[in-house]
């Protein structure tokens, strides 16, 4: 039964998909209250995203905040995916690379792909092995935590004083127990409710704090949030001594939004990131006030999914506005993972990605009036900085 809802909601997709790709040309007028941004040029692609942006290599943020003259490393992976890291750590996040066509994916079994994911990490090949000691996962769909078991086992040193892990769901451990031993697993318990804040893990000799926070999932479709069922025995059964699977044996279990602090010598916050990878719905990912009453516990870069965000009321906006408004933010699974990695990036099936980067600027980056506010689209593959 869930088989034949999955083929229709995908054959849904992949039709109005074909039918939608013909009618995203933005023309520079649409995007004309835009380009007061800065980041908006006449030469708008189909996308509605500059290509300036999107594909430049390398490009500086300026965060005018606590520490200045340090600098972190980011590199967007795509979909939920970021590498985050200093000169002597780092953190990976829901790496993903192993991209089928929707058609493949509903009817086929799938398995990671091993030359895309070496083609999509690497440049931090040697950031992953010498600095990195923990993969996290937002939750368990095979587009956040497929890859990382081949990435954990080939990339992060195993030799480490600490060994490597994935840090994931209780229904994401539950599907690596079947690929892993119990030492390369960690898992967040099940939280009670939307915006619980859970237990905290250290990592890199207490150099980095990792905080989950617990959310949900929009809808991918006609109020269908997939792969959303309780995972059961007879999935598990089905992963032991199989490299391939189904997508919807990935079920999504718990979803978790992450605060990840750089810390200094005396555990001081140096830099704060907020990354949810999903759009949420109600107050999915929304922290308590006491979370951020001081200004030391204010969020310096805001990562935050688009895919989806139009089948959920208020997003990103209420939690925007709970998360006090971080004066940057990143937009991630933005682009369409239906085609091949590597492949030239293109909005996502069904979500307005365009309106959501205006609504933004238009919006959101309006309430502090701050003119340094920025709104960042990278493109899969992209590495940049933040100076702080």
């Amino acid at each position: 039964m869930h088989r034949f809802k999955y083929l229709f909601v995908f054959g849904f997709l992949s039709l109005l998909g074909s039918l939608a790709t013909a009618q995203t040309e933005i023309s520079v007028q649409d995007w004309k209250e835009c380009e007061s941004s800065g980041l908006f040029t006449k030469k708008v692609r189909s996308l509605g995203i500059p290509c300036e942006l999107l594909k430049k290599s390398a490009f500086p943020i300026d965060v005018d905040t606590r520490n200045a003259g340090k600098q972190l490393q980011l590199k967007y992976l795509g979909c939920g995916g970021f590498y985050i890291g200093d000169e002597i750590r780092g953190v990976l996040i829901d790496p993903f690379f192993s991209q089928y066509s929707i058609w493949e994916v509903a009817t086929k079994q799938i398995e990671p792909i091993d030359a895309d994911i070496e083609k999509g990490l690497m440049s931090i090949r040697q950031d992953l092995h010498d600095k990195t000691e923990a993969i996290i996962t937002a939750h368990a769909h095979y587009d956040h935590l497929m890859d990382a078991p081949t990435i954990l086992k080939r990339y992060l040193d195993s030799s480490r004083s600490r060994q490597p892990f994935i840090y994931t769901s209780e229904t994401g451990a539950k599907i690596l127990s079947t690929q892993l031993d119990s030492s390369s697993i960690k898992s967040i318990p099940k939280p009670t409710g939307n915006g619980q804040i859970m237990d905290t893990l250290y990592l890199n000799d207490k150099s980095i704090r990792v905080i989950p926070v617990s959310t949900n999932h929009a809808p991918h479709a006609v109020g269908i949030t997939l792969a959303a069922s309780q995972l059961k025995p007879k999935h598990l059964r089905k992963f032991s001594g199989n490299d391939k699977s189904r997508f919807w044996w990935w079920k999504e279990g718990s979803n978790y939004a992450f605060i990840i602090d750089f810390l200094d010598q005396n555990q001081a916050i140096e830099f704060r990131i907020y990354h949810q990878s999903s759009a949420s719905a109600g107050k999915g990912g929304h922290l308590p006030e006491e979370a951020l009453d001081t200004e030391a516990e204010q969020i310096d870069l805001l990562i935050l999914g688009a895919a989806s965000y139009d089948k959920v009321k208020n997003y990103p906006d209420s939690l925007y506005k709970n998360l006090n408004s971080p004066k940057r933010l990143v937009l991630c699974h933005w682009e369409d993972f239906f085609q091949p990695y590597g492949s030239e990036a293109k909005m996502v099936t069904l979500t307005p990605v365009d309106k959501l980067i205006c609504h933004i600027h238009e919006n959101l980056l309006k309430w502090k009036k701050n003119e340094a506010q920025q709104l960042f689209v990278p493109e899969p593959g992209v590495e940049f900085q933040i100076m702080y």
